[in-house]
């Protein structure tokens, strides 16, 4: 396995670092970090084994694979300032939203990886989405697929796709606790449970019915036929559902859709 380098030890450098070493797919000592507060780079280091570094260019010069893990309005700085310690040889992974591979690429010099992971990765669940440089080689893609399988499922698209598919997935987390969130509220609203009780069996139940979708026995479908029988309580409430929450997912999409336009423009 390649030498592994972070650059941006945030909520999702932290976590691929975490991750990485946890799935024994790297070596403690082969993962060579950075942050510009060193506090979340020193946890890393004094409870992962990984390998502090002074600074963004020492980090690209130690690895043989090199993740960004900053903020959009970052990049045009990061990029020039380790691309003296960059090769051929060497690969770009950017986990950036909204930054794409042309002015990843034309910054850096080298083939260039955008993933936009997720934090279901915690658990070693949820989707990974990947687009692939033209010129990235398979042994590396191999071992781009290999690593995030190790802590995801990995999904590789086009990057004409990659905004919606992060927004299905990376984005998701927060819009079902979200909505599991305003549907327990909507209990309370009714009266008689605190709120406590009531996020209690909302989540329990989520959980469960995510149990139940990651079997075999059940898709979507199938499982909203067999809890909701026609004419029943249940199919009362799904009526609600499939008359008012289509216009409100369109909205949800489309309002993240122009933020990754604003986003990109402004990355340019």
């Amino acid at each position: 396995m390649s030498r592994i380098g972070i650059i941006g030890t945030g909520s999702m450098g932290s976590m691929l670092t975490r991750k990485f070493i946890e799935s024994g797919k790297v070596s403690p000592g082969d993962v060579f970090i950075y942050n510009r507060t060193p506090e979340k780079m020193n946890d890393l280091v004094n409870n992962y084994g990984a390998i502090g570094c002074a600074g963004n260019g020492e980090v690209a010069g130690r690895s043989d694979i090199i993740f960004l893990c900053v903020g959009p309005d970052e990049v045009k700085d990061v990029l020039p300032e380790i691309r003296p310690f960059l090769d051929g040889k060497k690969l770009i992974v950017s986990i950036v939203s909204d930054v794409p591979l042309k002015k990843l690429s034309e910054l850096s010099g080298v083939n260039v990886v955008r993933v936009i992971p997720s934090i279901t990765s915690e658990y070693g669940a949820g989707v990974s989405v990947l687009v692939f440089g033209e010129e990235v080689p398979q042994f590396a893609r191999e071992e781009i697929l290999s690593l995030f399988g190790s802590i995801s499922r990995s999904y590789v698209t086009t990057e004409d796709k990659i905004s919606l598919l992060s927004d299905l997935t990376s984005s998701s987390p927060a819009i079902i606790a979200s909505i599991m969130q305003q549907y327990a509220l909507a209990g309370v609203r009714r009266g008689g449970i605190s709120i406590e009780d009531a996020e209690f069996l909302v989540r329990e139940t989520f959980t469960g019915t995510a149990k139940l979708l990651s079997g075999n026995d059940y898709d979507f479908s199938s499982l909203i036929s067999g809890v909701a029988t026609e004419g029943g309580i249940t199919a009362e409430g799904l009526d609600v559902i499939e008359k008012e929450i289509p216009e409100v997912f369109d909205n949800v999409l489309s309002r993240m859709s122009e933020k990754h336009l604003r986003v990109e423009e402004n990355s340019l």
